[in-house]
């Protein structure tokens, strides 16, 4: 890939072996390479034979490092990338559409079919021979040793050009720390860009606190929306309810929404050990029968309705919330369209992009309706290193030594107080949880004490009164009586 309006130079250079070799390179990248691509004596802009624009390079073929996808079709061409930059690295970027997001808009623009020699378990497959079963972390020097003596299958000719390392920010599970590989699965979605507008038209509907979320955060991510992918390859969940044939030949989907029809086609309803039904993994996997759609008889080789593999996305379970809690609509059908949408919601802000959205893409869509009157949201805490608080990280305070040396009121006041309650994300120490304490506690405590001493001297009678209408007066005599 390359950027259109990135200049380019071919240089001119020689092998170990005296041959010529030509080089395309980013321009402003040139003097980085100078010592790898100059031999002896002289300038290295003086190897320069040729100067270019990204936009001269596009459509031209090359010979990859790798022959194991050659004849692929579309693929091994230069393309445009207006990502592409000259900020380090050459200036060209080789694009693998089953390795990353920006990586697939580009092939599935250019008809390149995305290919993948990589296992559930990051190891290579077929048809990457020299490296099948080795970890994709672990192949990473092998693979440069290889490009480095040009043997196996890199193709001949093909050199080096420098190794180095490179330092950058890389994914890991937020469970176990360990590190994650970008990789496409197949999915199921959830066709949001069809109902988008409509779904930023029922935002309008919305009471947000604070107010700035509704065309902020969640205005701007729905605004923004994608399809949704609804399915995750795992054994626990909830599973998917599709059924479809085992022979592509005779392709059949059947999607079910009750008991009733399951019971209709399979002739039961799965049953756990204990005779229940029950609709998870393993027991539902257990229903099969013959594809009608297959006129071939079961001694002939009839296929089968087996259903899919995937599990929902536990997000689509919550954003089923306001529905499925009440099991509608097979039960509390009266209930529910009496208390549809929600008066009332709360959550942190990042739910913006998570609870808060799949409520209004499932309410959008089959109610119209958005799921909730009013949401309010509030910011997250963060512990005292900026990350956010965490029970693995035990980065905050302990609760118990706070309360026996603050207090709770100095907690209570230190949390009111800050911006989580606008949407922000206040930082959690000890010295902040003390300051509230000397700040604002002491101070409320000197003046109490101060009235109540002399409330009563001179000729001022101090008497009870519950006449402010103030609403935090309201609240401080009713939490009193």
């Amino acid at each position: 890939m390359v950027h259109p309006d990135i200049e380019y130079v071919v240089v001119r250079s020689s092998t170990p072996t005296g041959a010529e070799e030509r080089y395309i390179i980013g321009a402003e990248r040139l003097a980085a390479y100078s010592r790898e691509l100059l031999e002896g004596d002289g300038a290295i802009e003086d190897r320069v034979v040729e100067r270019v624009h990204g936009r001269d390079l596009l459509g031209r073929s090359y010979t990859p490092p790798f022959g194991y996808y050659l004849g692929h079709e579309n693929a091994f061409r230069v393309v445009e990338a207006d990502f592409v930059t000259t900020s380090d690295g050459t200036g060209l970027v080789h694009s693998a559409g089953a390795f990353g997001e920006d990586d697939k808009v580009v092939t599935d623009r250019e008809g390149i079919e995305a290919v993948m020699p990589v296992a559930k378990d990051g190891r290579f497959t077929a048809p990457v021979s020299e490296y099948a079963g080795m970890l994709v972390f672990d192949a990473n020097l092998q693979i440069i040793d290889d490009l480095k003596a040009t043997s196996g299958s890199v193709t001949p000719g093909t050199v080096l050009l420098r190794r180095e390392t490179y330092d950058h920010s890389y994914p890991h599970c937020w469970r176990c720390r360990e590190p994650l590989i970008y990789k496409g699965v197949s999915s199921w979605f959830v066709e949001v860009t069809a109902v988008k507008e409509r779904l930023l038209e029922l935002n309008e509907d919305i009471r947000w606190v604070p107010d700035h979320i509704q065309h902020g955060s969640f205005g701007k991510w729905l605004a923004n929306a994608r399809d949704w992918s609804i399915t995750r390859n795992r054994f626990w969940g909830s599973p998917v309810p599709v059924w479809k044939s085992d022979d592509e030949a005779y392709p059949r989907p059947d999607v079910y929404g009750s008991f009733e029809e399951i019971e209709r086609d399979f002739g039961r309803l799965p049953l756990d050990h204990e005779g229940n039904p029950d609709l998870h993994r393993p027991f539902v996997d257990e229903l099969t029968r013959p594809n009608p759609d297959d006129p071939r008889s079961p001694e002939e080789g009839q296929s089968t309705m087996r259903r899919v593999d995937d599990v929902l996305d536990v997000w689509f379970d919550s954003g089923s919330m306001s529905f499925a809690r009440v099991h509608y609509p097979f039960e509390n059908a009266e209930w529910f369209e009496g208390h549809f949408p929600g008066d009332f919601i709360v959550e942190y802000i990042g739910q913006t992009r998570g609870w808060f959205y799949t409520m209004h893409v499932l309410a959008g869509a089959i109610f119209d309706k958005p799921a909730f009157s009013t949401c309010v949201s509030h910011g997250i805490v963060l512990g005292s290193d900026g990350a956010k608080m965490s029970k693995s990280l035990r980065n905050y305070p302990d609760v118990r030594e706070v309360f026996d040396r603050d207090g709770a009121d100095a907690m209570r006041w230190f949390l009111m107080s800050s911006p989580i309650l606008r949407g922000g994300n206040p930082v959690v120490t000890e010295q902040g949880i003390r300051d509230s304490v000397r700040q604002v506690l002491i101070p409320l405590w000197n003046s109490w004490y101060f009235f109540s001493l002399y409330a009563n001297a001179e000729s001022y009678d101090a008497a009870r009164s519950t006449s402010s209408s103030h609403p935090m007066d309201r609240y401080i005599l009713g939490e009193a009586a």
